[in-house]
């Protein structure tokens, strides 16, 4: 992996050997990840949408506890209850407790976003508003990210890959750089990457060049890294008909 930065602007390339690694991982992994089709939140329930909103909130600090619930049908139909457009912040703070230890400062940030009337009007999720008319990938987080700015970078580019809204962006991780640090050689670390929008965005460009070489989204490719770092080696062979996908 090379990875340079002059001034400001940072530069990651895969080299030849590496990008074919990718090409051999991305041939196994990438058909079993599930994406939506682009454009499915024009058509979806406007409830469901919000779910997946709150969803980005929840997993902060790690996916264990929200995948514990949402694989617990029960549970999973208590959560999208409690945490509904419609519901008492007491019932928002009691849903978020089940499923992530920060749920106070997530049940504030949802607040803030539920009083934003860029992201809710009149009991209504509206911040995919228009978005159609906003033409690439980037162009379309970008203004997400204004009307949302709680969301995150990397908030942001997982809701809209998981609505079907973009494909060739990346929500860049601590799986995704543990990846990058174990198998290439990087030796930033996930907070600084996170936390600096042109380091951010020179990983997304070296990624987008292995996608582009696997001959697969940028989405796919960034999905695939992340459900295969939290799959086991007998999880995958001994259950090849899984598949991978949002909730």
């Amino acid at each position: 992996m090379i990875v340079r930065q002059e001034g400001h602007r940072w530069e990651i390339h895969f080299e030849s050997q590496e990008l074919a690694r990718w090409e051999s991982f991305s041939r196994v992994f990438g058909p079993r990840v599930n994406l939506r089709k682009q454009g499915w939140w024009q058509t979806a329930p406007n409830s469901e949408l919000w779910t997946i909103f709150v969803a980005e909130f929840a997993v902060r600090g790690g996916t264990a506890l929200f995948d514990g619930v949402w694989q617990d049908a029960p549970k999973r139909e208590e959560f999208v209850r409690r945490t509904s457009l419609a519901g008492s912040t007491d019932e928002l703070r009691a849903g978020l407790k089940s499923v992530t230890r920060f749920w106070q400062r997530q049940a504030d940030a949802i607040e803030q976003c539920r009083r934003n009337t860029c992201v809710v009007r009149n009991c209504r999720f509206v911040l995919l508003g228009g978005v159609e008319r906003i033409h690439g990938d980037i162009e379309r987080r970008n203004e997400i990210r204004a009307r949302c700015p709680a969301l995150g970078l990397k908030g942001t580019s997982d809701f809209l890959v998981s609505v079907g809204a973009v494909e060739d962006i990346a929500a860049i991780d601590t799986r995704v750089i543990a990846c990058l640090k174990r198998h290439f050689g990087l030796t930033l670390t996930p907070g600084r990457v996170q936390s600096s929008l042109p380091l951010y965005l020179a990983v997304e460009r070296g990624l987008h060049e292995a996608a582009e070489y696997c001959h697969i989204s940028l989405a796919r490719l960034d999905r695939a890294v992340f459900q295969a770092s939290g799959t086991s080696v007998l999880d995958f062979l001994l259950d090849p008909e899984r598949r991978y996908g949002d909730f």
